[in-house]
């Protein structure tokens, strides 16, 4: 083996080593429940006290679809923290007095959030038909877990069993998707509340107009590029990427919640330099210290996208928020692929 072989896989055992115990770290963290207070703490009043409607989500996405076709008829708590992921997320005794109190709980489902059906399914039959998963009816795509190269030199994608199933989640990536998870929100608190129905079917509507506004602007924005080709830490843009016309070639990552193989991640970069590929995506939520040695290795660079949002961020505290500035992440990306 040649000193530079030698060299360059111990560079990749240490950006594999430090990203994971920087993740422990924030899993630590999450599971005492501050950072969940902090991301609560900007929404007034007390749902016990209000007397409004109580929905408990796991994400954002989910948070801010229920803030939108509620409106001022319900109260919301987001379990998921600022910086949090929802693959490595523990939930906190705080968080299962919320779902006690919880009038509904709106979930992904597709394996992403099992975290609040167990722990609400735990506290007794009272949950029975109170779990939306708002994926329903929602047409998915297999997860990418890794792309490889054959003994002829191509490369192929693995599309097999995750963790969370061979689906993948990340349904919301896409505006279409949110548009139909909005209107199955709707329908739940319709059939929860139908005294409200004319105002969750207005506000549904509304929100529905900004999905459509914001789908228009990322086809707009990404049809002036040709060459949309990348790699990400894990399978979390493969919607965005049907959607508009990306092509995902490799995921550093196959599962986010165990560590990279590193046998994986020197033949990810075999397909990055065939492709020419300059830029691979970070996420906020895990170490970009595996995502700087390979963007190093195909003399690139690292750009941040962000699947979650954070209610602590201002740029981003809202899903449409949050997409935008996504969206100008792959704008500088796909400038640096010409």
């Amino acid at each position: 083996m040649k000193k530079r072989d030698i060299l360059f896989i111990a560079l990749i055992v240490l950006a594999i080593v430090i990203p994971f115990s920087c993740t422990k770290t924030q899993s630590d963290k999450t599971a005492t429940g501050n950072s969940t207070e902090k991301q609560n703490s900007d929404k007034p009043g007390n749902p016990e006290k209000s007397g409004k409607f109580r929905i408990v989500t796991s994400i954002l996405p989910m948070y801010d679809i229920a803030e939108n076709v509620g409106g001022d008829s319900v109260e919301v708590r987001n379990l998921l923290p600022p910086g949090g992921s929802p693959h490595t997320f523990e939930p906190s005794a705080e968080d299962a007095a919320a779902i006690e109190n919880a009038d509904l709980m709106f979930v992904v489902g597709l394996g992403l959030d099992t975290w609040l059906e167990k722990l609400a399914k735990a506290s007794g039959d009272k949950y029975d038909g109170k779990i939306i998963a708002l994926s329903a009816g929602i047409q998915t795509i297999p997860l990418m877990e890794e792309a490889s190269m054959g003994e002829s030199g191509e490369e192929h994608a693995d599309e097999h069993k995750h963790e969370h199933g061979s689906e993948d989640p990340h349904i919301w990536m896409d505006p279409a998707n949110m548009k139909k998870m909005a209107e199955n929100a709707r329908d739940a608190l319709i059939a929860a509340k139908p005294e409200l129905k004319d105002k969750f079917t207005a506000n549904c509507d509304a929100y529905i107009k900004k999905l459509d506004a914001l789908d228009k602007q990322y086809k707009e924005t990404l049809d002036q590029f040709s060459k949309k080709e990348f790699i990400s830490f894990h399978s979390f843009l493969g919607y965005t990427a049907k959607r508009y016309g990306m092509k995902q070639v490799a995921v550093i990552a196959a599962d986010p919640g165990k560590e990279p193989d590193p046998q994986h991640i020197i033949k990810s970069i075999e397909i990055l330099k065939k492709h020419n590929v300059k830029v691979v995506f970070a996420e906020p939520q895990f170490s970009s210290k595996a995502s700087e040695s390979i963007a190093k290795e195909i003399d690139g660079k690292v750009v941040n996208v962000d699947p979650m949002g954070s209610l602590s961020d201002i740029k981003r505290d809202t899903y449409i928020k949050n997409m935008e500035e996504n969206l100008n992440s792959l704008v500088e990306a796909f400038r640096t692929e010409k």
